[in-house]
């Protein structure tokens, strides 16, 4: 201790070591200019990369929520050191103890994390290794939490030696399961943070064992997401653990405007269910909504209303809802509901898979193996099953659920919770299935996607039916199934195939180049 006060007393005062680690010490001292208390980061010989890695990714990125340098300079034997604002609360980890947080201070974290790694992300940074132990805390006079700080950018990579594959810094239990390939990218910061979002909300990780045992459970288990004990959180968090990038929310922006919208609706959402109550093995009520028929005539339509929306997007559903018609607009990564006849306040959910209609007033969506259920008109949402793993499609009437994987198809009795799974492979483009009224159901398959599959209760198939290009939906009219394909030679054309159990399809050309397809009960 002597050698490092003889190097920095000039200036420093040490009064004590703080924490130690592989790159050095960091040491709690004073400023004797400004009377202040300091954190020195010491860096240890061998740690020169570290040292001038953590400066160049500190010294150029200053924000409200990311702990940067207030001083840096080297001692008389060439060891650096980086002097850093001093929180006496230490760090996050500090904070947990091994226990729930508080919804006020999970949703603190979230925020402040998601607007720093924004800011990083903005300037081609990933950071590589978010964890609770390089998250710094800022508490006001009552002792509450006031602001989080994300610190140790001597782990942050650009994108470019990301996508070489030469950046190995992390924490297992925080890692992408792309992570494990060395092919990381901005948006596997955004798994991290949804494990340390986890651990906060349930007081322990999604996953536990060793270092492999824990790698492996990333990579194929689903994430417990039934243990967040709020409904709207729960939501968040599915989006940042989606394990495949694609599917998981694209952005900290993005991330960032999902949280304002999903933190809106804490008063509506549900209690945390007591101990010893189901969760997803008993789901709620879910009476199914009957249908009101309309007889569409040869009158041209009537505009009721006009909205604009962000551009982007990929599908839109059209809800009656319960103060007047809602839209539900589709995008890659989330699902945006709004209300088509006035400015009242869009929600946005993430999701990772398809969208399918409930009712008039109801949607669900799939996040990572999970189902959920969203009224449009209240925001609430309630979770169906937590199960569906590896799903890349599914279908439900209130009744039955039923989703696909690459390989099989899986029905659920919602009622009685029995579960029956069927070969039933898919090859390309994406799935389709449909429930019938009468206990049927019908899926999409194929080598092209161009087949109907109809199949009784058990997965019996009693007929198959040759289309003339991708499925892309399915509808049911009353006792007739309604097919819509894709010109696969002109991809802005769409038909209409009128499909029934004991007669030849017959085919409706949309005389039109189409952009988008729009649904609604």
């Amino acid at each position: 201790m002597t050698e490092m006060v003889a190097a920095i007393n000039e200036r420093y005062e040490v009064l004590g070591e703080l924490a130690s680690g592989a790159q050095g010490v960091v040491l709690r001292a004073r400023d004797l200019q400004s009377g202040e208390e300091v954190a020195i980061k010491q860096f240890s010989l061998g740690a020169r990369t570290a040292y001038l890695r953590e400066l160049a990714a500190s010294l150029d990125n200053r924000h409200a929520n990311l702990l940067t340098p207030l001083d840096t300079f080297y001692g008389a034997d060439g060891i650096g050191f980086v002097v850093y604002e001093y929180l006496s609360a230490g760090t996050l980890r500090q904070s947990m103890n091994g226990k729930p947080q508080t919804l006020r201070t999970t949703m603190r974290c979230a925020e402040d994390l998601l607007r720093a790694l924004d800011h990083l992300h903005q300037r081609n940074l990933i950071h590589c290794d978010i964890k609770p132990e390089n998250v710094f805390v800022r508490r006001a006079a009552d002792g509450q939490l006031s602001a989080c700080l994300l610190g140790d950018l001597g782990s942050t990579c650009s994108l470019r030696e990301a996508s070489s594959g030469d950046h190995r810094s992390g924490s297992p239990a925080y890692s992408a399961p792309e992570r494990l390939y060395q092919k990381f990218q901005a948006n596997s910061d955004l798994y991290s943070l949804g494990v340390l979002l986890f651990e906060l909300a349930v007081g322990s990780l999604p996953f536990s064992g060793g270092p492999r045992e824990v790698a492996r459970a990333h990579l194929q288990q689903p994430v417990p997401l039934e243990k967040v004990p709020v409904a709207f959180l729960r939501s968040l968090i599915g989006g940042l653990l989606e394990k495949d990038p694609t599917r998981r929310i694209a952005s900290a922006e993005r991330a960032l405007r999902l949280l304002t919208s999903l933190k809106s609706d804490v008063q509506s959402a549900p209690p945390a269910p007591a101990r010893g109550q189901a969760t997803a093995s008993s789901p709620p009520s879910m009476n199914k909504t009957v249908q009101k028929q309309a007889v569409i005539g040869r009158r041209p339509p009537r505009e009721v209303a006009r909205t604009t929306i962000e551009s982007g997007f990929e599908r839109v559903h059209v809800l009656e809802g319960r103060d007047g018609p809602w839209l539900a607009i589709e995008s890659v990564n989330d699902v945006v509901t709004m209300p088509a006849l006035n400015d009242g306040r869009p929600r946005m959910f993430p999701k990772s898979g398809a969208v399918r209609l409930l009712g008039s007033n109801e949607l669900l969506y799939q996040t990572e193996s999970s189902v959920n259920r969203l009224n449009v008109s209240t925001g609430i949402t309630s979770l169906v099953h937590d199960r569906c793993a590896g799903a890349i499609d599914f279908a439900c009437d209130g009744q039955r659920l039923i989703w696909r994987t690459r390989r099989s198809a899986h029905q659920l009795d919602l009622r009685t919770r029995g579960e029956s799974t069927f070969l039933i492979p898919h090859y390309l483009l994406e799935a389709r299935s449909h429930l019938l009224q009468n206990g049927s159901f019908v899926v999409s398959t194929g080598p092209m996607n161009n087949q109907i599959s109809l199949r009784d209760g058990d997965g019996t198939q009693k007929r198959l039916q040759d289309l003339d290009g991708p499925i892309i939906e399915l509808v049911s009219e009353r006792t007739v199934l309604l097919a819509v394909t894709l010109n696969v030679k002109r991809q802005d054309n769409y038909a209409v195939w009128r499909v029934a159990e004991f007669s030849e399809p017959q085919r409706l050309d949309i005389p039109i180049e189409s952009r988008l397809l729009a649904t609604s009960p």
